[in-house]
């Protein structure tokens, strides 16, 4: 059962908001994370921000739906619906990573309306040939999967910078 504050997106997506008024901030995540990275902030907009904000866990995410298609335009579809019905110019797309190059693309009017503001934030623009290859490869290996929990969010945090064993 969802909270007051989650609800499901015309497009499958599970997104979070909260706060109130005319402004609308869109916190998109990076690759791999979901929503709930951005539970710091969210926190603090709520108490300090005359504005409203939504989080939505990208397709393939969090807990949306675990199916395709998985492209940049897709989830800037996503995103462009979500957002159909505000005034563009009370918008801001953040986007963090992925969420940065989905909040460029999403608020560019090419899927829907063009916002007024976007941040993005930690995108890789330049791309070595090693690179593109390696993230091919990357993209091309199954899901991991682990034995537990506490695994799975061990990995979660070195991978996010959070633990104590970061790379």
């Amino acid at each position: 059962m969802r909270s007051a504050n989650e609800f499901v997106s015309d497009h499958g997506l599970a997104v979070s908001r909260g706060g109130a008024g005319d402004r609308l901030a869109v916190l998109l995540h990076g690759l791999g994370a979901n929503r709930a990275v951005w539970s710091r902030m969210t926190g603090i907009a709520d108490a300090h921000w005359s504005g409203r904000w939504m989080a939505p866990d990208f397709r393939g995410h969090g807990q949306s739906p675990m199916q395709g298609p998985f492209g940049y335009g897709a989830h800037a579809a996503d995103i462009a619906d979500l957002i159909k019905d505000e005034d563009a110019d009370n918008v801001t797309l953040v986007g963090h990573s992925f969420g940065g190059v989905i909040a460029a693309l999403a608020g560019s009017g090419l899927y829907g309306p063009a916002v007024s503001n976007i941040a993005a934030f930690g995108v890789k623009i330049v791309w070595t040939v090693d690179e593109t290859t390696k993230a091919r490869e990357m993209a091309a290996r199954p899901a991991k999967r682990f034995a537990t929990r506490a695994e799975a969010i061990e990995r979660f945090l070195k991978l996010s910078g959070l633990g104590s064993g970061s790379v």
